[in-house]
């Protein structure tokens, strides 16, 4: 995980919203979002935020997945035949020893 762009990405979403507004919305105190915007949030506001700016929570928190969508299919048709062809217990190791790699 990289670094967190929260407070960056708060700051360009309120687009010319005051932090007193942001606030009002969000049912917070003005001093509650500065805070935000210089560290983090109460993790049960993540959600909130993201919704109400059209954000995935990933992109503030500095998420990004370790394989694309392309790797991923190749794990799963490469997984989906082995547990095919394997017996079940074979089938859980392989897949086991994957999520560790």
């Amino acid at each position: 995980m990289k670094e967190s762009h929260l407070g960056r990405i708060l700051m360009e979403s309120r687009r010319g919203m005051t932090q007193d507004q942001l606030a009002e919305v969000m049912g917070v105190f003005k001093a509650a979002v500065s805070e935000w915007e210089t560290t983090y949030p109460d993790i049960f506001m993540l959600p909130s935020l993201s919704a109400y700016f059209d954000l995935s929570i990933d992109e503030p928190m500095g998420y990004e997945p370790q394989m694309d969508k392309t790797e991923i299919r190749k794990w799963y048709d490469r997984l989906a035949k082995e547990c095919i062809t394997f017996l079940f217990d074979q089938a859980l190791k392989l897949c086991l020893e994957l999520a560790d790699e």
